[in-house]
């Protein structure tokens, strides 16, 4: 995280910093992103940045860490802190879609089109965590790099390349659940 020099620099510039990352990291994903680039469009020297950041991925778990602390008073400002509501509808989600995919897997090896040495809890982990990569991929610009760096995909990964990909891992899906 922050070294004590970030907190001890104004607010306007601790916020132009951090604007600055956001929009670089947003734009480029985490390995395009050049440091030199980044100080100079926040106004302040690279050797700041690391008086203020260890690295370029502490300054980046930083950013993402303030731009979800902004979301969450943005929605939740007003209410108490106590009241974590992040963390009922995450528990709420999380228990429903395990609980589904656990079952599906437990219906599909009684009907035999599963594997029966597979173990539901893994299982159902391995395809959520799988479909969370995806949905990643298809709104975030670091993710989406990183899907194409792993496909070797050159094309912009709109329509036709997206749509063939995912088909792609549906399969290596269906591979590893069936007998």
């Amino acid at each position: 995280m922050a070294k004590s020099a970030f907190e001890q620099i104004p607010q306007e510039k601790r916020r132009r910093v951090l604007t600055e990352a956001a929009q670089l990291f947003a734009e480029r994903g985490f390995s395009a992103t050049d440091v030199a680039e980044l100080a100079s469009r926040a106004g302040v020297s690279k050797g700041s940045l690391y008086n203020y950041f260890e690295s370029k991925e502490d300054l980046y778990l930083h950013v993402c860490k303030d731009g979800l602390a902004q979301s969450r008073r943005a929605v939740y400002g007003g209410m108490d802190p106590e009241w974590d509501i992040y963390k009922k509808i995450s528990l709420d989600v999380e228990k429903y879609t395990a609980d589904h995919l656990k079952d599906q897997i437990h219906r599909g090896q009684a009907q035999g089109i599963v594997r029966r040495d597979l173990d539901p809890k893994l299982g159902a982990f391995f395809i959520n965590s799988l479909y969370i990569i995806v949905v990643a991929s298809v709104v975030s610009k670091h993710f989406q790099n990183r899907l194409k760096e792993y496909f070797e995909i050159k094309e912009s990964l709109k329509g036709r390349p997206l749509e063939e990909n995912l088909s792609g891992m549906i399969r290596e899906i269906h591979r590893f659940l069936r007998p």
